[in-house]
């Protein structure tokens, strides 16, 4: 009689189970690390581009009020602050309720005649403060004495308080970064500059396993020269 061979079973081994498992394994893990690297650089970028965007809008609004104020009206509302060894400066610059009305212009001279200020300045919470920037009316005297003349904002170390709502004759308030680690006025008498230095804090998502989160800290130096300064320097 002819011998009978056993059929070969067509079906899954135990050991092919377990290895296609363990690929499949490995690779799941590798997918959702990569994922998870995806979400995390992704996430810190959103936070970074943030931060620069807010840099972007302070630069653009800082430059307007900086070029179109006097550079002797800001040497007499410069007032230096600072907490835990960072300076929370704050400035105020003189301008005008309407850059367009000509009854805001000397007649003879045609420079302006200042009747409001502008107030930047940070707050001195740590370790992060917030940027303000205020619209203010100060009181006139009557009548101004000289043209064009008005009281330089009235002790403003007296007029900045940490709750922006206590400060005087507030018009307009608006709050440009609650990131603020260091904000710094400085007046450059040799070419009538205005200097500002700005770091913001871009804070980016937990660290795994840990508490700490992704940090960057972002600086910039901005300058600009007021363009109604006179006389000239």
């Amino acid at each position: 009689m002819p011998t009978l061979r056993p059929e070969k079973s067509s079906g899954t081994t135990l050991i092919e189970l377990i290895v296609a498992m363990a690929m499949l394994s490995l690779l799941t893990a590798l997918l959702f690390g990569a994922f998870e690297m995806g979400t995390r650089v992704f996430r810190d970028t959103t936070v970074r581009q943030t931060s620069e965007n807010q840099l972007r809008s302070i630069k653009l609004l800082l430059e307007r009020d900086a070029n179109h104020t006097n550079f002797w009206y800001c040497n007499k509302n410069a007032l230096p602050r600072s907490v835990g060894g960072k300076n929370r400066d704050a400035l105020a610059m003189s301008t005008l309720d309407d850059w367009e009305a000509p009854a805001n212009f000397d007649s003879l001279t045609l420079r302006p005649v200042w009747n409001r200020y502008i107030v930047w300045y940070a707050d001195q919470s740590s370790p992060t403060g917030t940027l303000y920037r205020q619209l203010v009316e100060p009181p006139l005297p009557s009548p101004p004495d000289p043209p064009g003349f008005i009281t330089p904002y009235g002790a403003l170390g007296a007029n900045i308080n940490e709750e922006p709502a206590l400060n005087e004759d507030v018009i307009y308030t608006r709050s440009m970064s609650e990131d603020v680690i260091d904000f710094t006025v400085n007046l450059r008498f040799e070419n009538g500059t205005i200097e500002t230095i700005l770091q913001l804090r871009a804070e980016g998502i937990q660290r795994p396993g840990t508490q700490d989160r992704t940090e960057e800290n972002l600086q910039v130096r901005f300058t600009f020269q007021p363009k109604n300064t006179w006389p000239r320097i």
